[in-house]
């Protein structure tokens, strides 16, 4: 929600009068998209599917109904990473923990399925949306800014990963590379947060050595 919040803030300070949102986790909004179309109704979404071609309105009820929606999708984003962690930590329930690595994968499966969705509502939806302009995903940064000679398979590399797909193939692609970005961004910030967590706990007194702990 924060970061849809912050692209229409971007846009609004730029002078827009539409603004772009973050589509990448929005497994629920793509799956009930998709099923209505499959069954015939696909046009109760056309103000939606504009919203995603031409940019969202920025007046208050439209903001305020994106934020809403980017919140409920983020929601179940979350509650998704942490059925997997879960699922993750029973299967190796006998091994070493190793919490970031876990929330990585499980990161790396939702942002999979988030992606595949997208990549499916686009295309049966007829969206003429292009290319990312901006991303949380980390290779899009290597891609966009990495000094390398564009030989034919790294073009073909790029162009799989930056502009979005027109069939199912190129959905297939875009869950292949949705593995990597939410296992690479999932496993930094989870470590970076375990590791946050660990400064700040050394730094509590011991109840046993504080006033009220003898109380």
């Amino acid at each position: 929600m924060l970061v849809s919040l912050a692209l229409i803030e971007f846009s609004i300070s730029g002078g827009s009068h539409t603004a772009w949102v973050e589509l990448d986790f929005r497994p629920l909004t793509c799956a009930v998209m998709l099923v209505v179309n499959a069954l015939g109704h696909g046009g109760f979404f056309a103000p939606l599917v504009q919203f995603a071609e031409y940019g969202l309105p920025t007046d208050l009820p439209h903001v305020a109904g994106c934020l809403l929606l980017s919140f409920i999708d983020g929601f179940v984003s979350g509650f998704l990473i942490a059925i997997f962690y879960n699922l993750i930590t029973i299967i190796r329930e006998n091994s070493p923990a190793r919490p970031a690595l876990y929330f990585g994968i499980a990161a790396g499966i939702v942002l999979s399925i988030s992606s595949a969705l997208l990549a499916l509502t686009v295309t049966e939806y007829g969206m003429r949306i292009v290319s990312f302009d901006f991303t949380i995903r980390p290779l899009w940064l290597f891609f966009t800014f990495a000094p390398i000679e564009a030989g034919h398979a790294y073009a073909a590399l790029k162009e799989s990963y930056i502009y979005f797909p027109d069939d199912r193939t190129g959905a297939l692609w875009w869950a292949l590379w949705g593995v990597i970005d939410g296992f690479v961004w999932g496993t930094i910030l989870a470590y970076a947060y375990l590791k946050l967590r660990i400064r700040v706990t050394d730094k509590v007194p011991d109840n046993k050595d504080c006033p009220l702990g003898k109380s």
